[in-house]
This record gives C-alpha cells, structure tokens and sequence, in this order.
C-alpha cells in the first residue's frame, strides 16, 4: 500500500521538530525557597518555564523534575495558582497543572496523554513512518502487542491518528490535528506573551525582552541578587511532541 501524508502535516511537523533551533535549557535543580506567599522567585519562574515546555503535568512528575518533596513543589504550584500564572484541572483521576492562557482548557486531555512517553514515541515514529502497522510499531519501538493497541486506540480517540485497514493490517496515520491547534492558537500566544510580561512585572520584577518569537519568549531578570535567563516556550502543539 502506498504511503501518503494527511493535508502535508507529517512534514510540517517535523519541519517544525527540526527547526526548532536551541532546546530548552533548564536550570539547575533548585533546592528549596524561602520566598514569600506572594513573591516570584527562581524557582516559580523554572516551574512556570517547565510547564510553558511541557504542559499538563502532574504534581509527582513536576517534583521529579526538580528533585524536590511533592509537599515544596505543591505549596509552590498552589501560591502560583493563587497569583494567577497557573492553573489546575482534573482529567478523570489526574490533577494537571498548566500555565494559564497558553493553552485552552478543551486541549488538555489531549496535552495530557501526549506527556505519555509511549504516546510521543509512537505518534514521532509514525511522523516519520506514516502508514507502518501494529506490527512494525511493536518491533521498532519495542514495545507489546498490548502497549501499541492501547496507545494507537487512545491517539485515534483524540483525533491524532487515523486507521486504514490493508488487509490484515492495520495502518496508522497521523492526521492534521496538531498542525491545526498550532495554527488556530496563535492570537492567544500573542496575547499569552504580553499577558506573561505584564503578570511577572505585577510582582516586582524588571523582565527584559532578549527574543521574541512565534515558538519561545526569552526574558531576563534580576532574581535575589543575580541575573536569571530564561527561554519560555510559547508553541505547546510542538514542544508537546518533543
């Protein structure tokens, strides 16, 4: 059967994947802060900054990222929701974190099972390998019968894949959605981006502009007596994938 690419999206995918430039350079792990309920510190910064890269995490995973208790990084999430820069939601059993207006809240369950590293594996593997089956999946990502049926299946739910049946095989392709969210988000990370600017100089803190572009916001600070760099990433229908 001849492959073939949904609407182009495969290659503007990846195109974008490639392009993408410097990866994200996240800081140091942090040990814990003493800042006060309403300040902004490093730390809030990297978790706003961590979420911007990878949104609709959990708070165990958000805690892994930074070696810290679940007890430090959820007081810290907690004082973020109450200023406004965060915001949690509940799908089916899990409480999510992402920053508020970078995403709306009808893409969460999708951002969600894309912070799967299955999920991302199969669905890169088929940007690059449009129209391979079950059986190819299992074997070039090594993983079971059960593990590929299970991902595939929820991937098509949220309109990530289409299945053409070829015989006894079952083929996937990757369909237009990601291409779309990216492109109906972008008057919402325009405003995401001034929004997050005038947030941050609301707690007292100087951001300076370094770069601005349509996929990241590089700002810097001065934070408890140093300089601070950071690169928040801005297009979530991408890095999601990364």
């Amino acid at each position: 059967m001849a492959r073939h690419e949904a609407g182009g999206v495969s290659r503007a995918l990846r195109e974008a994947l490639r392009s993408g430039g410097e990866r994200e350079t996240r800081g140091p792990k942090l040990p814990g802060s003493s800042v006060g309920e309403g300040d902004l510190d490093e730390i809030r910064l990297k978790i706003i900054q961590y979420l911007c890269h990878s949104p609709c995490r959990q708070l165990g995973v958000i805690a892994r990222e930074f070696d810290l208790a679940e007890h430090t990084i959820h007081w810290h999430l907690t004082k973020l929701i109450d200023s406004g820069f965060l915001t949690s939601t509940r799908d089916r059993k899990h409480i999510l974190y992402y920053v508020t207006g970078l995403i709306h809240s009808r893409d969460v369950p999708l951002l969600f099972a894309l912070s799967n590293e299955r999920a991302r594996s199969i669905y890169r593997y088929l940007l690059e390998n449009p129209g391979d089956d079950q059986n190819t999946l299992r074997k070039e990502l090594k993983m079971t019968h059960q593990t590929v049926s299970w991902f595939t299946r929820r991937l098509r739910e949220l309109e990530l894949l289409t299945m053409v049946q070829d015989g006894k095989h079952h083929r996937f392709f990757p369909t237009g959605m990601l291409e779309r969210l990216r492109t109906n988000s972008r008057d919402r990370v325009k405003q995401f981006r001034d929004s997050l600017i005038s947030n941050i100089e609301k707690t007292g803190l100087k951001a300076t502009v370094i770069r601005s572009t349509d996929q990241n916001l590089v700002l810097r600070f001065e934070v408890e007596g140093h300089r601070v760099v950071l690169r928040f990433d801005t297009d979530p229908f991408l890095t999601c994938i990364d």
